[in-house]
């Protein structure tokens, strides 16, 4: 039980430190029900083998959890349009000020002096065009983006793709009219 609690803490801290925000636009003329199969243009995807690898295990996991079907022969074809770059944080700073008053019904002096120490950090963001085509039109497209920090471990990479591609398919399949 003991490994299970301090396993916990290890992903919450993994975790903390990452953010996931998606967009998802699609065709509400589509039954997304009728569809069951899938492909994914592997070509498309321009990453290291060890993102690229990670990213389709868990997109297949998700889609399979949605009930699709991988297939060369499918009803919907998937391109997948990523973007990875290093962006520099330095908004943050640590103010520290510094006082004095007055005691009891003796007269004081007092002043105080603040000034900023600037912290800055490296984040790697990753960005993911995902689009659905059935037949050449585009019928549904996410756009997924992932910011970890710059030196992010493999098990925070895991996660924060996980994170993302469940938010990426929350709401998938969208419900129509």
């Amino acid at each position: 039980m003991k490994k299970f609690y301090i396993l916990l803490i290890v992903l919450t801290g993994l975790t903390a430190c990452t953010t996931q925000q998606v967009q998802v636009d699609y065709d509400r003329n589509i039954n997304f029900y009728s569809l069951k199969t899938y492909s994914i243009n592997e070509d498309s995807i321009q990453l290291d083998e060890l993102d690229k690898e990670r990213f389709l295990s868990i997109l297949k996991k998700q889609l399979s959890q949605k009930n699709l079907l991988y297939s060369e022969n499918a009803d919907i074809q998937i391109q997948i349009y990523p973007k990875e770059y290093v962006s520099k944080n330095s908004n943050s700073s640590v103010g520290v000020g510094v006082g004095g008053g007055n005691y009891g019904y003796r007269g004081g002096f007092g002043g105080g002096v603040s000034f900023g120490i600037p912290i800055s950090s490296k984040k790697l963001n990753q960005d993911f065009i995902v689009q659905f085509w059935q037949n050449n039109q585009l019928i549904w497209e996410g756009i997924l983006a992932i910011q970890m920090p710059y030196n992010a471990s493999p098990e925070t990479r895991d996660v924060a793709m996980e994170k993302g591609i469940q938010k990426l398919l929350k709401n998938y399949p969208p419900k129509t009219k």
